[in-house]
């Protein structure tokens, strides 16, 4: 559910998420949002040049910071006033067909996984920087700098691993997106000619690649939809998001073993933010901060936060809410079976 300025609707708890959105995006829009963050946290910066723009943006990380909340308590009001939900989490779940089992069995799930994520990890150079509150933490940009041929390199890894694929490679069509024009990694299916586009940033190295290994997931259930007569919205996007998932999956677990650790450590981030939203929507009425920091300190064992504010500047938390949510619950049924 994304929502951009206030809608033209009767419903009333939808005007106030609306306002709530134009508050937000009047001081900051996704754009801004994406500089302050990449101002702050470019992973070649500086440590000392990242303390600066810390202080460069400070004023308007506070001026974000109950605006945030403001969003996430209309959220949570939208959503009961929908039925049944007691808040915008268990709206978006069940909207996304997510049987509700499957976040208890995640989180128990949870713990181990990230002791075991652990094991498979490259050692950071420099631990008090590389698990600063002012690092996310990239454990592939931190082991290698390396350029890959996409999409070739991709195709190679998966074709001999998904039979189906390289049928359906004809139809699968690849296309460059500026992330400072507000580009984003998706699959689009496009019914009149039957094919799937592959949008992804230009950026030519491994993380890019994963991403667009998620994309070919995505692609490859549109285009087996399309030949039994049905279409991507005739199946939850649950269904979708484990398609794309175990896709990617295949792709990092073909990776040399290091490069496997390294790819394995990007979604403790994304554990990191589907705590954080679980504990927000779930109770909202508690310091965002210091939820965000117990957030990275149960994914990552080296981390030591007090407070964290940087909540604000992740994009998806605002564009596509709970997202991060039923991804991480989808990694963590995948994973559990990989990872022995």
């Amino acid at each position: 559910m994304v929502v951009k300025g206030t809608p033209l609707t009767k419903d009333p708890e939808l005007k106030k998420l609306g306002k709530a959105y134009d508050i937000y995006f009047n001081a900051a829009d996704l754009k801004k949002i994406g500089e302050i963050r990449r101002d702050i946290f470019f992973f070649r910066k500086p440590f000392l040049k990242r303390e600066e723009a810390l202080q460069k943006h400070k004023k308007m990380i506070e001026t974000l910071k109950p605006l945030y909340k403001n969003i996430v308590e209309a959220r949570n009001t939208y959503a009961q006033h929908q039925g049944h939900y007691r808040n915008f989490l268990e709206f978006s779940l069940e909207n996304n067909g997510l049987p509700p089992q499957n976040l208890a069995r995640a989180l128990k799930l949870l713990d181990s996984l990230i002791a075991r994520i652990h094991q498979a990890l490259p050692e950071p150079k420099n631990k008090g920087e590389f698990y600063s509150v002012l690092s996310t933490p990239d454990f592939i940009d931190e082991l290698t700098d390396k350029r890959y041929s996409l999409p070739d390199y991709v195709i190679e890894k998966l074709e001999n691993r998904i039979p189906k694929l390289k049928s359906l490679l004809p139809r699968i069509k690849f296309e460059d997106v500026d992330r400072n024009k507000g580009g984003f990694n998706e699959a689009v299916y496009d019914p009149k000619t039957e094919t799937a586009t592959i949008r992804t940033w230009a950026s030519k190295d491994l993380q890019n690649a994963i991403s667009m290994a998620h994309e070919v997931g995505h692609s490859v259930a549109y285009l087996g939809l399309a030949k039994r007569g049905l279409e991507p919205k005739d199946k939850p996007k649950y269904w979708h998001e484990q398609q794309a998932i175990r896709t990617e999956l295949v792709f990092i677990n073909s990776l040399p073993e290091k490069l496997r650790g390294a790819a394995l450590g990007g979604i403790l981030l994304q554990f990191t933010e589907a705590l954080f939203e679980i504990e927000t929507y779930t109770n909202p009425n508690q310091d965002f901060d210091m939820v965000y920091a117990q957030a990275f300190n149960r994914c990552y064992k080296d981390v030591k936060q007090d407070k964290n504010p940087f909540y604000v500047l992740m994009e998806t938390n605002i564009s596509r809410p709970c997202s991060s949510v039923l991804q991480g619950i989808i990694h963590a049924e995948e994973l559990s079976r990989i990872l022995k």
